[in-house]
Parts: structure tokens; sequence; C-alpha cells
């Protein structure tokens, strides 16, 4: 009888008040001004007493969600492009980054450790800033079937282009494994249609430009440009690497802690950095 009543008073101190750890979590700045941000809605009792024993025990989660937003610095418009219940991830993973953007389109990505499962998983996205289209890419499945890896993306175009640098999938334990220092590297496409093709040998992307995908082959030491409509190649005589990248003048990043977002202008050698006017408070109101 002791032993039962001790019971149901401590099963009221198992978990303490909640919190809450929903915060920003990355940022990119569109070419028209705007701000396509990712956020995390992330609310829990944390435990306590005997369930926290002896590890911190595991804590009771309320709210778990993930979202994508464009926010428009100039009229202060909020918008709500995606949001996904986590059911796939461990709690608190699973976060959307923000990749790159290029015109209306970018590119984003989702990983974390699949829940109730060793090991962890990484999905792509291509959304569509101005029609709020989302569209989930099969990128491992694809390129498993090729005997690749997915390797390093890269958002060439604002068709959605994506050019790859990858290797082959290696056999480990009868399962397969991203390995990206054995085997040949290839540099790969995906079409605006979703096929995705071979583009070159070599781990040597140089760029898109004008619709090519343009490479080095280490072995003629010669600039190939494979051109993404047709399907063809052809060198590229007396081709150069354009001299250092493009200097980038206006961006924006997440605060220290994820609590807003801050807009930085480079002026000359330094960036000069000003909060941008969204709450946490305002994006959970939509969520």
């Amino acid at each position: 009888m002791f032993l039962s009543v001790l019971l149901v008073l401590l099963s009221g101190c198992l978990y303490g008040s909640r919190t809450d750890r929903s915060c920003f979590i990355s940022a990119n700045l569109l070419d028209d001004g705007r701000v396509l941000f990712s956020f995390q809605e992330l609310v829990y009792c944390p435990a306590q007493g005997l369930a926290a024993f002896p590890d911190g025990g595991i804590p009771k989660y309320k709210k778990d969600n993930n979202a994508l937003f464009i926010f428009d610095p100039a009229s202060g418009a909020l918008r709500l492009l995606m949001r996904e219940k986590n059911h796939r991830w461990e709690h608190g993973q699973g976060s959307l980054f923000v990749m790159k953007s290029c015109g209306n389109v970018a590119l984003v990505s989702q990983g974390g450790q699949v829940r109730g499962k060793p090991s962890s998983s990484i999905r792509h996205w291509l959304v569509d800033v101005g029609n709020g289209r989302t569209q989930e890419l099969e990128l491992k499945e694809n390129f498993a079937r090729e005997g690749r890896d997915v390797g390093a993306i890269y958002l060439v175009s604002s068709d959605g282009t994506l050019v790859f640098v990858n290797n082959p999938l290696v056999q480990e334990d009868g399962r397969s494994s991203k390995r990206r220092d054995e085997g040949p590297s290839q540099i790969w496409v995906r079409r605006p249609e979703g096929k995705i093709v071979k583009a070159g040998d070599g781990p040597h992307y140089e760029g898109y430009v004008d619709g090519s995908v343009i490479y080095w082959v280490e072995g003629t030491r010669q600039f190939i440009g494979y051109r993404v409509n047709d399907n063809t190649r052809r060198t590229l005589h007396g081709y150069r690497t354009p001299l250092g990248l493009p200097d980038v003048t206006r961006g924006v990043s997440v605060s220290s802690g994820g609590s807003g977002m801050e807009l930085g202008n480079k002026v000359g050698d330094s960036w000069k950095y000003e909060p941008l006017p969204v709450t946490s408070a305002q994006v959970l109101k939509k969520m």
C-alpha cells in the first residue's frame, strides 16, 4: 500500500515544466530581396526525478515541427511555404536547411537520425518560392540504381538543374554506404524534368555557364562543356577558369542561438549586420 501511494506521488514529478526551444535554423537571401528561412518548433517537458535516472532520461515532447517561410523585409509580409510534423526523425532532429537559391527556386535539405533506428538519413527538396510548391527529390534512390552515391550537390539554374560530383557506392556489411575516397569520381546532372544523366568523368567540376556544365579532364588537361539540353560535349579550347569568386556584398544569417535573423551588408572590407524585424512569436503564430 505504501509503495503504491509513493509511486502515485512520484508520477507527478517525472517531468519538469514546459520548455520551448523553438528557433530559426537557416536563411537565404533571395534575388528579389526576400528571405527564405527554416524554423523548428520544439516544445518539451524535461525528465526529472526517477524519470531522469541515471542519464537524464527522455523528455516528453509536446511539439516537434519543421517549416519553411518567406519573409519580405520591405513589407513585413510573412508566408508559410511548408510545414511538416516530425514523425521520421528522432526528436529535435530533421530540421530543414536552406542550402542555396537561384531565382525562384531553392534547394533544401533535411537530415538526422531516423527514429527507432541506429542509422541517419538525408532528404532533399526543390522549393519554388514563387508558387509555394515543394518537390521531394529521390536522389539517393535514383543514384543507387546507377551504383553511385549522391555526393556534393550544386543548384546551378533557376529551372532547378542540379549538378553532382559523386563516387561509387561501396558495399559494407551487405549494405550500401557512402565512401568518397574509393572509386572514380564522376559529374552528373539532374535535368529540370527529373532525369539524371552522367556529364563527365573526374572530380574537377568548374561551373555552369550558359546551359553547359564545365569540367576539367586531368588526363588530357582540357576543359569540356556538357550541354544539358541536348546531351552533347565539346572541348573548350582556350577556356580559363575565372580568377576568384564573385564578391558577395549582401546576405542573411541566423543569429547565435537561433533567436532571430540578421541582414548583413558589406561595407569596404567589413560586414555590418542589423536584425530583421521578424520574431519567433510571429513565426509560431503562422504554424
